[in-house]
């Protein structure tokens, strides 16, 4: 029986943040083009029939920016993703309308020009729908963005239960061997789900779903058996200029096999964003550190926590998490002071000043 080999990761920020400006990733790539990352990063998919990420930036010509710009990719990224081996990404997320519509619509244009299919455009109030047929299956991807950062002219699909089920809908009259959904939700920093989103994870599984991929918190949170279906709550960064602390620099990569009529297999591979930003292979299996739950009918805590009990940890760990992570970004930026750009620094005194009017 044929199998396919998917692969799955987290965010792939191609830009630089606004503290990173002139030495993000944008800014490497701007002047290697990614040469010295290719060969690690194609050791990750070089055995992938579909390997898929999420694109948390546009991409917009070089012209158009110097490394002098945040939250931009460069075109070129687009050729270099088809190098790696990604053929597929979702383009529903809260920074894809960092350069308005005219950098959405340069981002489908690159990509289509380089055969790198994309998921969440806004079609008929929900995503458009992809279908990859591969060793005589037919694999259907839709993708969804629930973080409203910029308001959104009708570009991609915004993430509401009712969208996501309508198309599960339309995926039902596809005849597809597997449904996969990209979810870009959730809050930043905290390695569990909130139960909002489990219950809405178990409700598009009951109604179709084979595999739920999410992303968003820029870290690791459980990956969750149910039923049938498979739901990666949150895959963490893939590759991303947050580095000031272990918990975003952690991340996960998931392989999965697809076979007609058997049940989905998948391992995990644990990595880590290097200094340069890409990320590398942990090797030393600890596992458990990645917060992977299998085979589980449900997200539980230790002691069987209740539902009440449940969310009252969510809510402290995730203001606990928030400052914790804010605290470190705000000491990775002293530490680097030298290397801080001049826009960088206009950008902190403009936001003091707005806090300090505020007060």
């Amino acid at each position: 029986m044929k199998k396919i080999s998917l692969s799955v990761v987290g965010d792939i920020f191609p830009a630089n943040l606004h503290y990173t400006i002139g030495f993000g990733i944008e800014s490497q790539f701007y002047n290697h083009q990614g040469k010295p990352w290719l060969q690690r990063l194609h050791s990750f998919f070089k055995d992938s029939d579909i390997a898929f990420g999420n694109l948390e930036s546009p991409l917009i010509k070089d012209d158009q920016f110097a490394t002098t710009n945040c939250f931009a990719g460069s075109n070129k990224f687009a050729s270099f993703l088809k190098q790696v081996g990604i053929n597929i990404v979702s383009i529903a997320n809260n920074h894809i309308l960092e350069q308005g519509p005219e950098g959405f619509y340069s981002t489908l244009r690159y990509l289509e020009d380089n055969q790198i299919r994309y998921i969440g455009k806004k079609t008929n109030n929900f995503s458009n729908i992809v279908t990859i047929k591969c060793k005589g299956m037919k694999i259907g991807f839709a993708g969804f963005n629930a973080i409203q950062d910029a308001k959104n002219p009708d570009l991609y699909a915004e993430y509401k239960e009712d969208f996501v089920l309508k198309a599960l809908k339309k995926m039902d009259r596809m005849n597809l061997d597997y449904k996969i959904l990209s979810i870009h939700w959730g809050d930043e920093f905290i390695n569990i789900p909130s139960l909002k989103q489990i219950n809405a994870a178990h409700k598009f599984i009951d109604n179709g779903a084979d595999i739920i991929v999410g992303h968003h918190p820029h870290v690791v949170q459980p990956v969750e058996s149910y039923k049938k279906g498979l739901i990666f709550y949150s895959l963490g960064n893939f590759m991303s200029d947050m580095i000031w602390s272990k918990n975003v620099r952690k991340g996960m990569m998931a392989n999965l096999t697809l076979e007609k009529g058997e049940n989905i297999k998948f391992d995990v591979v644990p990595i880590f964003i290097g200094k340069n930003y890409i990320p590398y292979r942990i090797h030393n299996n600890k596992k458990n550190d990645y917060y992977l739950k299998k085979n589980s009918e449900s997200i539980s805590l230790p002691n069987e926590y209740s539902t009440k009990k449940y969310q009252k940890f969510y809510e402290r760990k995730r203001k606990i998490n928030l400052l914790s992570e804010r605290i470190m970004m705000k000491l990775f930026l002293l530490k680097h002071l030298n290397k801080l750009s001049s826009k960088t620094m206009n950008i902190f005194l403009k936001n003091l000043l707005t806090k300090i009017k505020v007060k």
